[in-house]
């Protein structure tokens, strides 16, 4: 993320150590600020619960699990968890300050110039999430059990692509994971954004095969410059019935290799799927070898750079306030990843440009499936 002058500026307020210098963004469950560490002076990003989460005892637990889980993931490609506190009428957690933008940045400001991510730097972030992944899904807890973790929320717009080439998978706000013999968010809840849920995560149920095809999906529109499952308008029901259109359709010059991986992680049945995030990555890989393609750092940076000389002029969300939906149970956490030159139907548009902020939830109704 780069901090912008043309979002909510805050006069130095202290947190702790910590001065606050900018408000990011505000979701369903957190503001997140830029702030600097008086005691260090660097840079850092703060996720603090809004009053609503620190008032309501089992929102403030779901807030408390999101701490313990991103803390105890230390992995190059998971953004890192620096201090947390919880006390009284305020909790928050400090995070490592990243420099660059995220996936979905990427991919706007490749399709609005009429074009996919070249298929180096789609392999190469990809290759990155499938290593975090592999992290989370084989994270230890103190106690030496197994957490089980499933992110369950892969998307664009939650993975952060650095200046300096190096990708982490962010967000472990809807992710579920054992802890204390019991499970952190509520099995059958559905959670996460509906345009990149695996099937059977629609369904409520989701394990670490639902994260591959999550990435699957990103991966697709990555390297294809197309939104593979449009949900704007669209009933649960209908979305639960997509069909994958075999990127060579669209592109007759998508390497069939490459094809052949992404379909293989989009498979409906998870038993089809590749069994873990590492064999995903090796498949990657290997392809990436075979066709001679750069995946350094030093690489996927300049193409950043280049990026981000326009991605910074864009404004952030102004804040709106406390948001927060009732009917916790019944809730998908949703901000669509609609990119700029997507539409329904797969068709591309180069006029008027489609916004890509969106509100951070929407409301499912399992009876009858409509997505309100």
């Amino acid at each position: 993320m780069s901090p912008s002058n043309s979002i909510l500026r805050l006069e130095g307020p202290r947190l702790g150590r910590y001065e606050l210098l900018e408000h990011l963004a505000t979701g369903g469950m957190a503001h997140i600020f830029l702030a600097r560490d008086c005691e260090t002076q660097q840079l850092v990003v703060i996720k603090k619960a809004l009053q609503q989460v620190v008032r309501t005892p089992t929102l403030r637990r779901m807030f408390a699990d999101e701490v313990r889980i991103a803390s105890m993931l230390v992995h190059p490609n998971i953004v890192q968890v620096l201090n947390s506190e919880d006390v009284q009428n305020q909790s928050y957690y400090v995070m490592e300050y990243l420099d660059g933008i995220d996936a979905l940045e990427l991919i706007n400001h490749e399709v609005e110039r009429d074009r996919a991510l070249p298929i180096a730097h789609a392999v190469n972030i990809a290759v990155a999430v499938a290593d975090a992944l592999e992290a989370a899904h084989r994270a230890i807890g103190p106690d030496g059990n197994p957490l089980h973790v499933v992110h369950r929320d892969v998307s664009p717009s939650n993975i952060h692509v650095g200046a300096d080439g190096r990708v982490c998978l962010l967000d472990f706000g809807v992710a579920r994971a054992e802890l204390d013999e019991r499970v952190s968010t509520g099995i059958g809840v559905i959670k996460g954004k509906l345009a990149y849920m695996a099937p059977e995560h629609l369904s409520g149920v989701a394990d670490w095969r639902s994260d591959i095809y999550s990435l699957g999906v990103v991966l697709y529109e990555m390297s294809l410059g197309w939104q593979l499952f449009p949900t704007e308008g669209r009933s649960l029901q209908a979305i639960r019935e997509r069909h994958v259109i075999p990127p060579s359709e669209l592109d007759a010059d998508y390497p069939r290799a490459l094809e052949t991986i992404v379909l293989r992680a989009l498979s409906p049945d998870p038993e089809f799927r590749f069994q873990s995030a590492a064999e995903f990555a090796d498949a990657l890989r290997h392809f990436a070898a075979a066709e001679g393609l750069d995946l350094s750092s030093d690489c996927l940076a300049a193409f950043v750079s280049r990026a981000m000389g326009r991605a910074e002029s864009a404004p952030f969300d102004e804040p709106e306030g406390d948001r927060f939906a009732e009917h916790e149970e019944l809730q998908v956490f949703e901000r669509p990843e609609t990119v700029r030159g997507y539409a329904p139907g797969l068709a591309p548009v180069s006029s008027a440009p489609i916004p890509n902020r969106w509100p951070d939830r929407c409301r499912v109704d399992t009876e009858p499936g409509t997505l309100r």
